[in-house]
């Protein structure tokens, strides 16, 4: 395979979408969990319908804010555990 160096921008989204949803061995967590709060949903799971999109898709208005909000008081903790790892 040639190295080609001119493509680089069109395979820097990739990189950094790899990087961003890897979990880090220094935090244990993924830093798209710590910014965003929840896990990322890969593209694939959306078009093959993943067991974690299909049971996301079919919950309640009202059980969806209740778990909305439970994630939001984990996060605290989470980054806490982040904090403490490193």
């Amino acid at each position: 395979m040639a190295e080609n160096y001119q493509d680089w921008p069109d395979k820097l989204s990739f990189a950094l979408w790899a990087d961003r949803t890897w979990i880090q061995s220094s935090t244990k967590v993924t830093p798209y969990s710590l910014v965003y709060k929840i896990e990322a949903i890969l593209p694939i799971e959306i078009a093959m319908s993943s067991l974690r999109v299909i049971t996301e898709s079919q919950i309640l208005e009202l059980e969806w804010a209740r778990a909305q909000h439970e994630e939001l008081v984990m996060i605290d903790e989470r980054r806490l555990q982040a904090l403490h790892n490193v």
